[in-house]
């Protein structure tokens, strides 16, 4: 008897096919580093071995990120399929991964958790879960994602487990260790977006903003046209140009990869990146924002805010429904999270339905209002909203438009200086 097949964590596998392993190990690697292309070897490992539901679940992952739900949803159903026979590793993996791919977080994400504790070298698992804390994970989600990483802590020195640390570091301030596991992250896997992105984060930590550009530059090449981190990685760049002054080369890195149309991030961050560079181009070139943008990202937001709930999502649809004047569309968004908060939603309580009521009294004229109540939000709420600091200064870049519209000045808070432009609007 042939002895059992494993992935490069170790953990055992129920395909008899070399070939469908080195298959999936290719393309769940390419998952994990986020650097694109992974769809096709996990295509060729489910061609390989068509009762292989590992490959099927990991090709639904890589489809999603090449926005194909359809293909997505059918190799989900196929990973289901085909569970006869397999252990329970296996079957807990795929269905918990197909439950949070089907939107069931409810049920999907306390079986993920006890999943992670039982096999914390099941990566794929470990990535979802820390993906969706660190935008959805609400108030304490920093530690939420330290925890199920330190879970994990067997994994360290690999070049996967490396790069994810450094950017939870990095978000905690830890800048040096951050700076250290992505160099190695690097070392080990050149071809390595989430090593890059975490390096780019902790130089914005450090305010050395053109290196963080300069790190990213010299990634590009390296990170596939299909890459779910491309577009973000080309928003880092853009960002630093707009600081740096150069608006019209800002405007192009935007137009060619950053806007909703040619990203390939998933959407909300897509939505994210677009509504963030556009507020701070607002701030400080708002005739330099071209004509189709907002409208772009207002649809997107409108697609996204139907169905969410979840605060990193539904305050950047907010301030792309202002944008374009939407006004019944963003009392409406504002309506449901405060029936959501009123109903016990402890998320759209802390941050949503507040920062969004804010965004709404702002469009109406009313931007003494919006400033009280987002200078009411503690600091454990702000960063309840998901996403990084950078993202996260969304914030502060509607207190500073309230703030003008108020006659009223306003400081920016200390967590929002790491951003490229608004730390130097604050200076």
């Amino acid at each position: 008897m042939s002895a059992r097949l494993h992935d490069r964590f170790g953990l055992p596998l129920s395909t008899t096919s070399s070939l469908a392993r080195d298959l999936y190990v290719e393309g769940v690697d390419r998952l994990l580093s986020q650097s694109g292309g992974a769809s096709a070897p996990l295509a060729r490992a489910a061609e390989a071995d068509p009762g292989f539901s590992l490959a099927h679940i990991a090709r639904a992952l890589a489809l999603l990120e090449r926005m194909d739900a359809a293909a997505a949803a059918e190799a989900r159903e196929k990973a289901l399929s085909v569970l006869a026979g397999v252990d329970a590793r296996e079957r807990a993996h795929v269905e918990g991964i197909a439950m949070l791919l089907r939107g069931e977080e409810e049920l999907a994400l306390p079986r993920l958790v006890a999943h992670a504790r039982a096999f914390p070298r099941d990566a794929l698992v470990v990535e979802q879960l820390q993906r969706f804390f660190f935008f959805h994970g609400g108030v304490g989600r920093k530690e939420r994602v330290l925890e199920l990483l330190e879970g994990s802590r067997e994994l360290s020195g690999d070049w996967w487990f490396d790069a994810k640390l450094a950017f939870h570091l990095q978000e905690s301030g830890e800048l040096a260790d951050a700076e250290r596991r992505a160099h190695a992250s690097l070392a080990a896997r050149p071809d390595n977006a989430a090593a890059v992105h975490a390096l780019a984060h902790a130089r914005h930590g450090r305010r050395a903003h053109r290196d963080a550009s300069k790190v990213v530059e010299a990634a590009l090449p390296s990170v596939d046209a299909s890459s779910s981190m491309r577009g973000h990685l080309v928003w880092h760049v853009a960002i630093a140009a707009l600081a740096a002054g150069e608006i019209d080369r800002a405007v192009s890195l935007y137009e060619s990869e950053v806007r909703p149309s040619q990203s390939r991030c998933a959407r909300p961050l897509a939505l994210a990146d677009a509504v963030g560079f556009l507020s701070v181009l607002t701030l400080v070139r708002p005739e330099s924002v071209p004509r189709h943008a907002w409208g772009e990202a207002h649809a997107v937001a409108q697609t996204l805010a139907r169905r969410s709930g979840k605060p990193f999502v539904d305050v950047h649809a907010a301030v792309a429904m202002k944008a374009v004047g939407d006004i019944a569309g963003l009392r409406a968004l504002r309506a449901a999270l405060e029936e959501q908060a009123a109903s016990g939603h402890a998320l759209a309580a802390a941050v949503g339905a507040p920062v969004v009521a804010a965004v709404c009294e702002l469009a109406e004229g009313n931007g003494r209002a919006a400033l009280a109540r987002l200078d009411a939000l503690s600091a454990a709420e702000r960063a309840a909203m998901g996403g990084s600091e950078v993202e996260r200064s969304l914030v502060d870049e509607i207190r500073i438009e309230a703030a003008r519209l108020a006659g009223a000045t306003v400081t920016i808070a200390e967590t929002s200086l790491v951003h490229p432009v608004l730390g130097q609007l604050s200076a």
